[in-house]
């Protein structure tokens, strides 16, 4: 555990330099949590109460649409995943968070965030700029999704190396909103050595 509560440090420095007390107060509330691919994080229909920071694997966000679950983002290692309307609002939602491959993540509970808070003004202002650079790579996410499938797919590979053996084309047609017969048509071109 200690090694990525230090990976986690690493990374957080790089947006604000904060005391090694804060670290080992966060650690008292951090549980390091192990998920097979497949395995649901924040089922859709329930309250989300904690933030996750993923250590390592893929995270899909799922989003209803057409009263069925469609892939919206995928989440990599250093990005902090949680259900962020449900997560203030305090209400139920349908977003459903899901492991895409095996991962390793940080459960981070509300109510630990709130007492760290109280402990450690700095920790706010860390987490403001944690907000922003979520709001950050989700738009760098969309600014690719909203590209044509054949451009985007391998922009896409680009930020999220290896995810290729883990999604279908269902989802593929998800995240780029796009039909099933597009992304086949683009990835068995791709197989066929056509660009």
């Amino acid at each position: 555990m200690e090694t990525y509560i230090q990976q986690m440090k690493e990374d957080y420095d790089s947006i604000l330099p904060v005391s090694e007390d804060l670290y080992r107060s966060i650690s008292l509330f951090l549980d390091l949590k192990r998920r097979k691919r497949g395995e649901v994080l924040k089922p859709s229909g329930s309250v989300e109460t904690l933030s996750r920071y993923i250590c390592e694997g893929y995270v899909g966000i799922y989003y209803p649409q057409k009263e069925e679950l469609h892939l919206r983002y995928v989440l990599s290692p250093t990005d902090t995943v949680f259900d962020m309307h449900s997560y203030l609002s305090e209400e139920k939602s349908l977003v459903e968070i899901r492991a895409l491959t095996d991962i390793l993540f940080f459960e981070f509970p509300k109510e630990a965030e709130i007492q760290v808070v109280s402990q450690f003004p700095e920790f706010a202002q860390l987490g403001i700029l944690i907000n922003h650079r979520i709001q950050q790579r989700l738009d760098r996410q969309n600014a690719i999704l909203r590209m044509d499938f054949k451009e985007g797919y391998p922009a896409f590979l680009q930020s999220h190396p290896g995810i290729e053996f883990y999604l279908k084309n269902w989802d593929w047609a998800s995240l780029f909103q796009c039909s099933l017969r597009t992304v086949s048509r683009v990835l068995n071109s791709r197989k066929g050595g056509g660009s």
